[in-house]
């Protein structure tokens, strides 16, 4: 069975759906740990406090993380995105993600009211979907998640010969202009 999927997901169209479980999962991750230091299960129970580090999470923000990381997967094997210094690879990157979090907030949030989140009460707020503070955060988070494309790349598909760099060499090119 292991043998099957390894196989799926190693031909071209495992290399597009891999990345919405990778990213899928690493994005329910994030985000419980995000809530549980922001205290957002503060007051829900009777004393619980800060300290508790308590978080939560929808499982259909997998969908939203997913789609987020499969859509940095596709725009990472275009030559001229991954040739592309790393600041405007963030910033094209971020853009994709803000955009999918705007889509899915419509989708989930207004279309089937199922007010996954509400940024309503933010700073520059767009029908409470997005955001000033979390649009940012996508941005400074996408030379983590093209990192984890790369990773994926050669783990599994040997896309380069040996692998080379480490996840904060994405950071240090943004400020080597490179």
């Amino acid at each position: 069975m292991i043998k099957l999927i390894s196989e799926i997901f190693r031909n071209k169209s495992g290399k597009i759906i891999l990345p919405l479980f990778i990213f899928g999962l690493i994005g329910l991750c994030i985000e419980i740990i995000y809530r549980a230091f922001y205290g957002s299960m503060v007051g829900f129970y009777a004393d619980l406090s800060y300290m508790s580090l308590m978080g939560y999470t929808s499982v259909w923000m997998v969908t939203v993380y997913g789609f987020g990381g499969m859509a940095l997967s596709v725009i990472n094997e275009v030559p001229k995105y991954y040739n592309l210094k790393m600041i405007w690879q963030m910033l094209i990157g971020g853009f994709a993600l803000i955009v999918i979090e705007l889509i899915f907030g419509v989708i989930f949030n207004i279309c089937f009211g199922l007010y996954l989140w509400d940024y309503s009460d933010k700073f520059l707020n767009l029908w409470g979907q997005i955001c000033l503070f979390n649009s940012v955060l996508w941005i400074i988070a996408t030379p983590f998640f093209i990192f984890v494309c790369d990773y994926v790349g050669w783990a599994l598909y040997r896309e380069n010969e040996t692998w080379h760099y480490r996840v904060y060499d994405n950071y240090i090119d943004i400020f080597r202009n490179r």
